[in-house]
């Protein structure tokens, strides 16, 4: 039986800064990215609620000069 053995990258870039982080999966990786805008989005919404959806919530975070990027990998054969 052959085992799968993936990696997952975040990349964030906010005002400026970089963010990096390397997941098991992707999964783990858009829990990173969801705290990250949660964590953020005070000083980006003021006092505007964030939307219940994770998807829509992160489209509006991003939504501009900011971006990020999720990146998955098959690293069994490294």
């Amino acid at each position: 039986m052959d085992v799968q053995m993936q990696a997952t990258v975040l990349v964030i870039l906010y005002q400026g800064k970089e963010t990096l982080g390397v997941y098991d999966d992707d999964a783990a990786a858009w829990d990173a990215l969801l705290a990250f805008v949660d964590q953020n989005w005070v000083s980006r919404f003021d006092s505007t609620p964030p939307p219940e959806s994770g998807d829509v919530r992160v489209e509006m975070f991003f939504n501009g000069e900011d971006m990020y990027l999720l990146a998955s990998s098959d690293v069994t054969d490294l």
